[in-house]
């Protein structure tokens, strides 16, 4: 996801535009790329990546300045490999003009080589292959003054057939400097970037500054504005969008700072017992649950809430009647289960995951 150029709900629609998100180049003199290492700076190299690892952020993007649309990003890191390449899971929350709002949720994975060099890109329904593969945002060995190029091809099958476009992009590390985000004040290197993506259709040419921070290897906050000139007829949309961290956990490190936000989304599972039902459910970026269980001539609502560490509190409401307060704890970022109980009603297990 590069911070991800646009939200995954029109990604599909603007892959090739991003250039499957653009990134940097390898950082050890594969084909299509170079990059000039400084002697002088100090040099710093990111902790390798942990099971568990995640990183929340907030993005906010415009379409030819037609509104602000929010997308709430989890980067889960799912899997590691033994020689260090890894696949990590993007879950994201889409929303609209308004805080107060219903999400949808929507899961992608990325997998990575050994070198942190992105590989590929799977969605709900799309494929991206990197040709060579990169580095998104920056290189795991990082010093100010660094700058690198890369010049290939990122391949997308949407299910009609590849679509290739060329990509070609330069990147420069400026100095250390601290930057504020809702997950803290970090110092982090400046790295910019301009690029063009250029396919039978298009011609996307992007600016892009990115805030890495070196020791979590992770951009902390970007800033990018995209214009998109159709080739047949000239039209341009202009794309603009912000991307901060909100919370994050890095076990390798111990650093955290833990928020409900990496919940946020839809969520649907089952009531079992003695109702049976279908649940759908609401988490909010404030970690506040709502929903409802349909059963058979009845149906409960759902209220809660979810704390910053996955511990969840909800209760069930049937025919006016609030039952006993349900207490869980998330098994994992996507699955939660345990047993309800409401007076006169009835008792039983349930089960709910993100979608």
């Amino acid at each position: 996801m590069d911070v991800r150029c646009l939200g995954v709900t029109v990604l599909a629609a603007l892959l090739v535009a991003c250039g499957g998100g653009g990134g940097s180049a390898n950082g050890n003199g594969s084909a299509g790329a170079s990059v000039q290492l400084p002697t002088g700076p100090k040099t710093y190299v990111a902790a390798t990546p942990s099971v568990g690892d995640y990183y929340s952020y907030k993005q906010v993007w415009q379409v030819s300045g037609q509104g602000d649309w929010t997308e709430y990003v989890t980067r889960l890191v799912a899997a590691v490999a033994t020689d260090g390449g890894a696949t990590l899971k993007y879950v994201s929350a889409i929303g609209g003009q308004s805080e107060l709002m219903e999400y949808r949720s929507q899961t992608s994975t990325e997998d990575y080589d050994s070198l942190g060099r992105l590989l590929s890109i799977k969605d709900f329904s799309c494929v991206q292959t990197a040709n060579p593969p990169y580095h998104l945002v920056a290189l795991r060995t990082i010093s100010a003054g660094m700058n690198w190029q890369h010049a290939g091809a990122f391949d997308t099958n949407c299910g009609a057939g590849p679509v290739q476009s060329t990509l070609e992009f330069k990147d420069t590390v400026g100095a250390l400097e601290p930057v504020s985000v809702p997950a803290g004040t970090f110092n982090a290197f400046k790295v910019t970037r301009s690029s063009t993506s250029i396919n039978e259709t298009w011609t996307s040419v992007r600016e892009r500054t990115c805030w890495w921070e070196p020791e979590l290897g992770v951009e902390v906050k970007c800033l990018t504005n995209m214009v998109r000139t159709k080739k047949a007829t000239g039209e341009k949309t202009n794309y603009a969008d912000s991307f901060e961290l909100q919370s994050f956990s890095n076990r390798k490190l111990g650093r955290k700072m833990e928020s409900a936000l990496r919940f946020t989304g839809s969520w649907s599972g089952l009531l079992l017992g003695d109702a049976y039902g279908k649940c759908t459910a609401m988490f909010h970026p404030d970690g506040t649950i709502k929903g409802s269980c349909a059963d058979r001539g009845f149906e409960f609502d759902i209220i809660g809430k979810v704390n910053p560490d996955g511990t969840l509190a909800l209760n069930l409401v049937g025919n006016g009647v609030i039952g006993q307060t349900i207490t869980a704890k998330f098994e994992s970022q996507q699955q939660i289960s345990g047993t309800w109980s409401v007076p006169n009603q009835g008792s039983g297990t349930w089960l709910i995951t993100q979608d």
